[in-house]
């Protein structure tokens, strides 16, 4: 087998699967660069260029605006909850916080009401499960709604 450039003609053999170069020349700068305020059109080479009065546009292509769907606050769950967060706009999975609320406060009286005045009645400031969840946005801090036990 031959090497490439073993070739005594100065041409180099194809190898299986490879293809001849297109024998056009390549387009000219100004055929290739288009000016801004111009629509494309295809050249005869394969380039672009554009038409006077007509709009290019580089980068991004402006869109009709889009639709907003908005999640409803998660005042209705005590676990964390997949949201699109109303302040940052990421979807995000809200961070619970506990909060004193109206059932650890009735609780704590009942205690206090039923023999527990030695301080037994202070014992619902330190269960979670009889207080107020709050969530927030874990990328912006952002408060999202707060379920209430009561």
């Amino acid at each position: 087998m031959h090497s490439r450039a073993s070739m005594a003609d100065g041409k180099t053999p194809l190898m299986q699967g490879e293809e001849t170069a297109p024998t056009a020349p390549p387009p000219a700068y100004d055929d290739a660069v288009s000016p801004p305020n111009m629509a494309q059109q295809q050249n005869q080479y394969g380039g672009q260029y554009a038409q006077p009065g007509s709009t290019v546009y580089y980068g991004t292509i402006p869109q009709s605006p889009s639709t907003v769907i908005l999640s409803p606050p998660p005042t209705n769950a005590a676990c964390p909850v997949r949201i699109q967060c109303t302040n940052c706009g990421q979807q995000i999975i809200t961070k619970l916080t506990y909060v004193t609320g109206m059932t650890t406060w009735l609780a704590c009286m009942a205690i206090f009401v039923f023999g527990g005045f030695l301080g037994c009645c202070f014992i619902p400031f330190c269960v979670d499960s009889l207080k107020d969840v709050r969530h927030t946005c874990p990328n912006c801090g952002a408060h999202l709604g707060t379920f209430r036990k009561i």
